[in-house]
This record gives structure tokens, sequence and C-alpha cells, in this order.
């Protein structure tokens, strides 16, 4: 009898470890029967009993350590979309639906029979118009991607989503100063609307670069 796999190897070492004198069983003859046989053809193939059971606690495989168990629960934790992330991805839907909404009402002012007389008071409006909407298209699309890679859980949707939203608050501050620009009267513009939209989007750029649950989600290449 050869012993080759480890397997047979760990359930030879079980068996003899808890039968210390099985050994002596065998040089003595003492008892007979199918486990003194197996005993007989182990120690046969594998005479040095010392040697086999060191071999056999080396191979077996050891023990899971704690923090690694505990590392692997965390991972299985953040394997999905979860926490404050759910109001980031529906933060993204709803961008996406209020850019296009953004678009239209950009593209129907362009149009309007009264831009002209709009133009001549407010010299530029123009202009601001074609911005919004080429911005509005600009965000419809990133978001689009961004969302994307967000719910595949890539690795680069962080860094995205940073970017975006970096983007998005620059925006507001160009088209914010050009309109007050074109209307002369910062007292005119409600300001309250950009601030608030600002600060959120503060919150989740923070989120993202110093969040836990954001480094372990979003992993996959």
């Amino acid at each position: 009898m050869q012993i080759m796999a480890d397997s047979d190897l760990d359930a030879a070492a079980k068996y003899l470890t808890n039968r210390p004198v099985a050994k002596d069983i065998i040089v003595s003859g003492g008892g007979a029967g199918e486990r003194v046989v197996k005993l007989a053809d182990i120690l046969t193939a594998y005479p040095d009993l010392d040697a086999l059971i060191k071999s056999a606690k080396t191979k077996a495989a050891p023990a899971a350590d704690a923090d690694e168990v505990w590392a692997k629960a965390d991972d299985a934790k953040y394997a999905k979309i979860g926490g404050w992330l759910w109001g980031v991805a529906f933060s993204l839907v709803v961008s996406i639906i209020v850019n296009i909404s953004a678009a239209m009402d950009s593209w129907a002012m362009l149009h309007d029979e009264n831009m002209e007389n709009a133009e001549s008071m407010y010299p530029g409006l123009t202009n601001l118009c074609i911005f919004e909407f080429a911005v509005n298209i600009a965000f419809v699309l990133a978001c689009i991607v961004v969302t994307y890679m967000f719910f595949r859980r890539k690795r680069i949707t962080r860094v995205l989503v940073i970017l975006l939203y970096v983007a998005a608050i620059a925006t507001i501050v160009v088209d914010t100063v050009w309109a007050n620009n074109l209307v002369g009267d910062s007292a005119a513009l409600d300001m309250s609307e950009a601030v608030k939209s600002m600060i959120l989007q503060v919150v989740v750029i923070c989120y993202f670069a110093v969040s836990k649950r954001v480094k372990k989600t979003f992993v996959v290449d």
C-alpha cells in the first residue's frame, strides 16, 4: 500500500494520533481485525510513525486566521451597492432627467420668437443659452457613463464621480457669474438653489474621497 494523497496522510495521522499505542499493538501482534490490518498496511508503507504525523500536520491546512476571516466578511459586506451609495445612485439617475429637461428648455429659448428682443435687452443671452444647452447635453452623456460604471462597480467610478461633481460645481459658478453679468443686479438672481446644490456636491465629493465603503465597493477592473 502506498500513501500518495494528502487526504490519506491526514486520515492516517488522525487515526494514529488518537491511538498512541497503535505501533506497540502491531509489534506485539495483539488484537486482530480490520483496524489492525489497516494500521499494519499504513506502517508498512510509511514505517516512520513520527515522520508520518509530522508530514500530515505540515500538509494539513492551517486554521483560518481571525483577521483573515474578518477581512473576508468585510469584503462580502461591501461587495454590493449599499448605504449612502444608493443616494448617490439616485442622484445620478435624477441628474440625467434634469439635464435632459434643462437642455430642452435652453433649446426652446434659443428658438423662441422673442429671443431677438431678449438679446437686445441682455446682450450675450444667446451665447449663454448655447453654453447651457451644450453643458446639459455633456452632463447627460457623462451621467449615463458614470451611472453604468457605478452599477458595474468599476474601480474608476470613484474618480469619475469626483470629477463629475467638481465639473458640476464649476459649471454652476460659471453659469451664475455669467447670468449675473447679464442681469447686472445680483439681487435679482435667486442663489439659494445654486448654493444648496453646490453644498450637496461637496458632500458627495468628500464622501467618495474618504469613504471605506466606496473604496471597497468599487473594486472591479
